[in-house]
């Protein structure tokens, strides 16, 4: 496909072709892989904490393994971690960035 030429489609299925369908192109894309939430590391440190790094500028929630928010914070750092204690299980830790892209990591405290 070409910027400024125009396509034509022709079908015998329907009886109004000129409405079946649109193709619209735009200059402005997202890109999934483009987001500062995807450049995030989370683990468990040899304390039980949860622990995230290059979140600076992102909304930390952590939720337990049924969804229930345990914390939402702002990092103003590039490290956060969660350094109260919490029961055996998995938690979800849900990281948004500025642009609202989202990375969600499992955590699991032994």
């Amino acid at each position: 496909l070409t910027v400024g030429e125009s396509y034509t489609f022709v079908t015998t299925a329907a009886t109004n072709n000129a409405t079946r369908f649109s193709l619209q192109f735009v200059t402005n894309t997202t890109d999934v892989n483009n987001n500062e939430a995807n450049n995030t590391f989370s683990y468990v440190d040899d304390q039980n904490h949860i622990v995230a790094l290059g979140v600076a500028g992102c909304k930390v929630t952590l939720y337990d393994a049924i969804g229930r928010m345990i914390s939402e914070q702002y990092a103003d750092s590039d490290r956060w971690a969660y350094e109260h204690s919490l029961l055996a299980g998995v938690y979800l830790l849900k990281i948004t960035d500025k642009n609202n892209a989202v990375h969600t990591d499992k955590v699991i405290i032994k």
